[in-house]
């Protein structure tokens, strides 16, 4: 055999692992977003409640959750007016009138915590603020924030989530990750109420996601605790006797903005709104059961790849390792050639990143194989320019 001849059929074999691989995959049955949680109905579009003129119509904003289960909201109603309410007992009851709405979320917060997050600072994995955030603090001196770390050369809102502890900020969420139950940070919501924090110091928050491979845009609430960040609900989520969620939103806009809010109680209950698929605005309760399968650990258990599926120029690849050792990240292409090496070396244990540059890289479907110690993982990619 000419070792023209050797080289193809190494690659034949390697091209047919992959297929294997991923073929096997794709077989494995799919998990059902947060079936985790359990849901109850708080108020919906079309109810009254009691010394309110009107029912509800749009606007149904969580601004707090106790520990008892009770929830004060914002509620647009259909006689004009925008009323403050309390859900408690069973009963929704209107507090008092409220006038304007929600707009971006100005600094607030502990004086000198918001002395270090000024523009320019830099934070976790050197994402650069744009302006100074707004905190949700607890009584620990932790605070949780979403902040524009947009860079200079892009357009349009780029926000991540943060989590302030012990003088430094930890990234729990940022632009480009891959989000537990499926799809890609685009943006967290830096609309006020939409990110919350427990004197347990886990927070919850809304994002807008990236969530297929035609682009279009999807939105998700996420709860961080005690260094996992697990998926609460997003589109299809089914909650019982209502119907499947379409977004987590407080309104029926024609942008897709995660502006469902977050109010987050020491028991993991979080409040939120939400419009379903048959368009109707509903306020929930999430309440947290045996915990979720589709998790991310800040230290992750197995070998994962946790990014997109299709990729243009200079897309980026994250993926994560159990363990501290040698790696390698590739792609391949269908019949076993190795395209490029996106990743080589001793890596420690945790979450990675690597940078594909697709320049000169014909589009086509294509394979990324992550391979550490004697474990691979394979998955199936398509590059378009």
């Amino acid at each position: 055999m000419s070792k023209y001849e050797r080289n193809s059929a190494q690659r034949t074999r390697l091209a047919a692992a992959l297929l294997a691989a991923v073929s096997m995959a794709a077989a494995l049955p799919s998990q059902g977003y947060a079936a985790a949680y359990s849901f109850k109905k708080i108020a919906m579009q079309g109810e009254k409640a009691l010394g309110g003129q009107g029912a509800f119509e749009y606007e149904l904003k969580p601004a707090s959750l106790d520990a008892n289960g009770s929830v004060m909201f914002r509620a647009t109603l259909t006689s004009g007016n925008r009323g403050l309410f309390q859900y408690k007992d069973g009963r929704n009851t209107f507090v008092a009138e409220a006038k304007g709405t929600p707009a971006l979320q100005k600094a607030s917060g502990p004086a000198e915590i918001l002395a270090k997050l000024q523009p320019g600072m830099m934070l976790a994995n050197s994402d650069a603020i744009r302006a100074t955030p707004s905190l949700a603090t607890n009584s620990k001196g932790q605070a949780a924030f979403a902040a524009d770390v947009t860079p200079m050369t892009s357009v349009g809102k780029q926000a991540g989530v943060y989590l302030w502890s012990e003088g430094t900020a930890r990234a729990i969420a940022r632009p480009g990750d891959a989000m537990p139950g499926g799809g890609i940070l685009l943006t967290a919501s830096l609309l006020d109420g939409n990110v919350d924090l427990n004197e347990a110091g886990d927070v919850a928050f809304t994002a807008t996601l990236r969530n297929d491979e035609a682009g279009a845009l999807d939105t998700g609430l996420y709860l961080y605790s005690a260094g996992k960040l697990s998926l609460v609900a997003r589109r299809g989520t089914e909650v019982a006797n209502l119907g499947r969620i379409e977004r987590i939103q407080a309104s029926l806009v024609s942008e897709w903005n995660a502006s469902g809010g977050a109010a987050l109680n020491e028991a993991g209950q979080i409040a939120f709104a939400a419009v379903l698929e048959d368009h109707n605005v509903v306020l929930l309760v999430a309440t947290p059961g045996k915990g979720g399968d589709d998790a991310i650990d800040a230290v992750p258990s197995t070998l994962a790849i946790k990014s997109g599926t299709m990729f243009r120029q200079d897309a980026a690849v994250r993926f994560a390792l159990p363990r501290t050792g040698d790696m390698s990240l590739r792609l391949y292409a269908v019949d076993g050639r190795r395209v490029a090496t996106l990743a080589q070396g001793t890596m420690p244990a945790g979450r990675h990143e690597a940078m594909l540059n697709a320049k000169g890289i014909a589009p086509g479907v294509y394979f990324l194989r992550l391979q550490a110690g004697s474990e691979t993982v394979n998955q199936k990619v398509t590059l378009v320019h």
